[in-house]
């Protein structure tokens, strides 16, 4: 493959300023978040409670899509795990 010509026209191209990014650099937030949540069948999770300062902190979100609702058991994420 290195020995291409398609290879060496790519090689010979400027590398741009970004080679290195953190995510909060190169995305929007609030823009990500207000597309997740108006998206019918997205889901948001996260392991524990989100209920207090800490939890918020150090909590983990996954955000995934579901076709359908079956099966799924849906709780507040800021509900505390004991009711």
């Amino acid at each position: 493959m290195e020995k291409t010509k398609l290879w060496q026209i790519i090689r010979k191209m400027p590398k741009g300023a970004l080679l290195h990014a953190h995510m909060d650099a190169m995305v929007d937030f609030d823009y990500l978040f207000d597309v997740l949540l108006s998206t019918p069948g997205m889901h948001i999770s996260c392991v524990n409670s989100l209920s207090t300062p800490m939890e918020l902190e150090g909590g983990a979100v996954n955000f995934r899509f579901f076709k359908s609702e079956k099966g799924i058991v849906t709780f507040s994420i800021t509900m505390s795990q004991s009711g």
